[in-house]
């Protein structure tokens, strides 16, 4: 059986700190990039809608 010592001062604590610092890094990272993307999407939906909106107002001003 291995012990591991992850008491602040220690090597594996040092590393382990390191780990789980860069593994937040990345979550907190994929979490503002899947935000930004839905950002993205409700923009272009939106942009289309008031696209489509316009276009109904062109039409219905023709006719």
């Amino acid at each position: 059986m291995v012990l591991l010592n992850l008491e602040k001062g220690g090597e594996l604590g040092k590393a382990w700190t390191f780990w789980t610092r860069q593994k937040r890094a990345l979550l907190v990272d994929n979490i503002l990039t899947s935000l930004k993307k839905k950002q993205l999407l409700q923009d272009l939906l939106w942009r289309n809608y008031a696209d489509e909106h316009q276009l109904q107002q062109l039409v219905y001003a023709k006719f």
